[in-house]
């Protein structure tokens, strides 16, 4: 008796445990079209099914990262077996520096860059755009919400 009341509900626990993983991703491929899931409390899966946005040519020399989030915010979800020069790229992107010097400063190949500024691109946490200058000019949307509930506001 007991040792099969243990087993069933440590397989009711599983289940549960696995019913909420699924629940979270659902809610965040939902709400945002990506989703971080960790499997047993140590399989980081990333999913992502938002359509890109995002130009399909190549980046270039000139172009830079722009980032969505806070850097510490980014840094902080980096799961444990991230690659270290993620790391390092997001804590030395800056609007103001093209991915050539990006490239000189961080003795990392404008490859590598490119790879690693797609997959934040992919994943909803970072822009491939021109390199800010102090000619830049800027246009805003005419559709634009600022309102603090906004679409702008909330991306």
């Amino acid at each position: 008796g007991g040792g099969e009341c243990c087993c069933v509900h440590g397989v009711r626990a599983a289940v549960t445990a696995l019913v909420g993983e699924a629940q979270g991703l659902f809610d965040g491929l939902s709400a945002l079209g990506v989703a971080h899931l960790r499997v047993n409390g140590w399989l980081c899966v990333d999913v992502c099914v938002r359509a890109s946005t995002e130009k399909s040519e190549a980046p270039n020399p000139n172009q830079t990262l722009l980032l969505l989030r806070p850097k510490e915010q980014l840094l902080a979800s980096l799961p444990p077996d991230h690659s270290p020069d993620l790391a390092t790229l997001l804590q030395a992107a800056d609007p103001l520096k093209p991915f050539r010097q990006l490239s000189m400063e961080l003795r990392m190949s404008l490859e590598r860059l490119y790879s690693l500024s797609l997959h934040l691109a992919a994943f909803g946490k970072g822009r491939i755009v021109q390199c800010v200058t102090k000619s830049s000019v800027y246009l805003v949307s005419p559709l634009a919400e600022f309102h603090t509930e906004g679409k702008v506001a909330a991306s």
